[in-house]
């Protein structure tokens, strides 16, 4: 009888210890599947796909990962040295980065393509109506006469790095740090791009387009009152109806110094209940890629930007993975690559300032 009661007490004593060595187990589970120090606390977002989660696995580990269904959702071509494409989650983050960084999307004409370029209607010329009698003839005219426009968009790439101890980091939101890191990228190269473009083998600027008429300042080094109400009033009544400034913010900082002559108030007007904060009525954008005030730059650009400039933006970003290339130092590279487009369609639905006494 005693031999059985130490047999129980031992019996016992290991069904305690399996119990604790359970509830520890299970607070290291927790700890594991637990983000790490300053991440979200799921780092997939909402609407997590499909697409999303084969993307993620190519990322951390190459297409051989992939399973054939998984392969073709990505796949853009033939040719795997082409890269694949990003996932609807991870393009739409990087598209509203680029919200961010390049405002004149905000304001512009924004059309996506599937072919090679776009080409768009553009109004040369009209006819002119004229009074007639009541059983009098009708003379013949010239009616509208249009163009084709064709929009470009132009490769560009961006190659970032990681390390292969992040990749195996199953915690980490690789995904949502490569969009970011693409996304901001892409968008300050292309804001540029839609400012001070040269046209060639990239988007045509606002302020490179020789047909944009301008307005000059009245000083060789400042801005004047006077001359930013010329602007507004040397703008055709039907663009200046969804007119928007742009310049940058150290032009904006100089600006709202600005008062009329009469009363000493500031031109700028701060917006109340939810509007716009205004210059002569009208709303601004602050854009770090228009040039400084200084002899010879064109600050500051007004008009309406949506009939005025169209971007295009083919649709896919895609993202090649390098694994051999930098091997030897523990990274892997992705190379991605997207194209895009801008040019001015209308130059007349713009007027720029440039600084210059006459």
């Amino acid at each position: 009888m005693a031999d059985f009661e130490n047999k129980l007490t031992d019996l016992n004593d290991s069904i305690g210890f399996l119990v604790d060595r359970m509830g520890f187990m299970e607070k290291e589970l927790v700890k594991l599947q637990a983000p790490g120090p300053g991440l979200a606390p799921s780092s997939q977002p909402a609407g997590f796909g499909r697409e999303a989660k084969a993307f993620d696995l190519y990322l951390r580990k190459g297409v051989t990962a992939l399973e054939p269904s998984e392969r073709k959702t990505l796949t853009i071509s033939d040719d795997p040295a082409s890269g694949y494409l990003a996932s609807p989650q991870t393009s739409a983050e990087i598209l509203r980065i680029a919200l961010s960084y390049s405002p004149l999307r905000q304001i512009c004409r924004v059309v996506q393509i599937t072919r090679e370029s776009l080409e768009v209607p553009k109004r040369t010329g009209h006819g002119d109506a004229a009074w007639v009698g009541e059983t009098a003839l009708r003379a013949e005219t010239l009616g509208l006469n249009f163009s084709l426009e064709r929009l470009t968009p132009y490769e560009m790439y961006y190659l970032c790095k990681v390390s292969v101890k992040m990749l195996e980091d199953a915690a980490y939101p690789l995904d949502q740090e490569i969009a970011a890191e693409i996304g901001e990228r892409f968008a300050v190269l292309e804001g540029a791009g839609f400012i001070s473009g040269t046209g060639a083998q990239r988007p045509e600027g606002i302020l490179t387009n020789s047909s944009v008429a301008h307005v000059p300042s009245g000083h060789a080094s400042q801005i004047t009152a006077d001359k930013l109400i010329d602007m507004v009033f040397a703008l055709n009544a039907e663009y200046a109806r969804n007119a928007y400034w742009v310049m940058s913010r150290a032009t904006l900082g100089e600006i709202r110094k600005l008062k009329d002559a009469v009363s000493g108030n500031y031109l700028w007007q701060p917006g109340f209940g939810g509007q716009p904060n205004l210059l002569l009525g009208y709303p601004y954008v602050e854009c770090s890629d228009m040039p400084a005030i200084g002899a010879g730059n064109e600050p500051i650009a007004f008009g309406d930007f949506r009939r005025g400039y169209m971007i295009v933006d083919r649709v896919g970003i895609a993202i090649q993975r390098l694994v051999e290339t930098y091997a030897v130092n523990g990274i892997v590279g992705f190379l991605a690559r997207k194209r895009v487009g801008g040019q001015v369609v209308d130059p007349s639905a713009f007027i720029k300032m440039r600084v210059e006494a006459s």
